[in-house]
């Protein structure tokens, strides 16, 4: 005699034979869902700047300088010109002795141009120490700061201290030299102002030419993948594959809503 099952055994058997089937298609979804994540983010590298070996954009410490005593909450600036690249910001060296018999200290910022002075700060590079006599100080940038082609940006060093003077190595007469990459450039002008301790000066007074802060930019240029090149079309493949990849997870969604409807209907 033929074992009498009822319609649920029934359903319960088939869904047990399906059991190896489903595993199969969870395990390809998931081998494709790998490779597609993979591909998303080969084309972000890709599509990402990438930064290269750093080197120093513009210097003028080459230069005769004199050390000028700084008063308290005095600051100085001049300015740079970046070539036709970006550049992540490394550090800014600046020549400084102690005005003070024990010790002085410095900070120093990156700011924009507004019309030919320092205009608003971008970047504060930190503050040191200064003691031992006359030493070049490298203040370091403790976060990404990206220097855009064909700008103008200044360099500004002021002190900080409330009862000790600083002494900061600029040029006084010409002439002014400097040396960096090809392109980028630097002006024989100095901008000054009083500002309140670690706060700059709101307000700057040119001081002509033939006088300049002497500084050395360092910073690391940025490459990104050109159209048209290798990298290009494979991050082209990788957006497209990430695109695809969302395309199926709204479908997912849609029959995994569509599978708990029939699983919940009555035999």
């Amino acid at each position: 005699m033929k074992p009498n099952c009822t319609s649920n055994q029934k359903n319960v058997a088939q869904r047990r034979m399906n059991l190896p089937v489903l595993g199969m298609v969870v395990s390809r979804r998931l081998v494709n869902s790998v490779t597609r994540l993979s591909a998303c983010a080969a084309a972000l590298l890709l599509t990402s700047p990438r930064p290269t070996r750093a080197a120093t954009i513009v210097s003028s410490l080459s230069n005769a300088l004199s050390l000028v005593l700084f008063s308290s909450s005095q600051w100085a600036g001049s300015s740079f010109q970046t070539d036709g690249r970006f550049w992540m910001l490394s550090s800014a060296t600046v020549g400084l002795a102690p005005g003070a018999p024990d010790h002085s200290t410095a900070i120093l910022q990156l700011f924009s141009d507004n019309a030919g002075t320092p205009g608003l700060a971008l970047a504060d590079l930190g503050s040191q120490t200064v003691t031992n006599g006359y030493s070049l100080y490298t203040f370091t940038a403790a976060s990404m700061i990206t220097l855009n082609p064909f700008t103008t940006y200044w360099i500004g060093v002021g002190n900080v201290e409330t009862n000790r003077a600083l002494n900061v190595g600029l040029l006084l007469t010409d002439p002014f030299t400097y040396s960096g990459v090809p392109g980028a450039s630097m002006t024989n002008s100095v901008s000054t102002g009083t500002g309140f301790q670690h706060t700059p000066p709101t307000t700057w007074t040119p001081g002509g030419s033939g006088l300049a802060l002497l500084f050395a930019v360092d910073g690391t240029p940025v490459v990104v993948p050109e159209p048209g090149g290798a990298l290009w079309v494979l991050s082209l493949v990788g957006v497209v594959a990430c695109m695809d990849l969302s395309k199926q997870k709204m479908r997912g969604r849609g029959d995994h809503v569509s599978a708990g409807d029939e699983s919940g209907r009555a035999p």
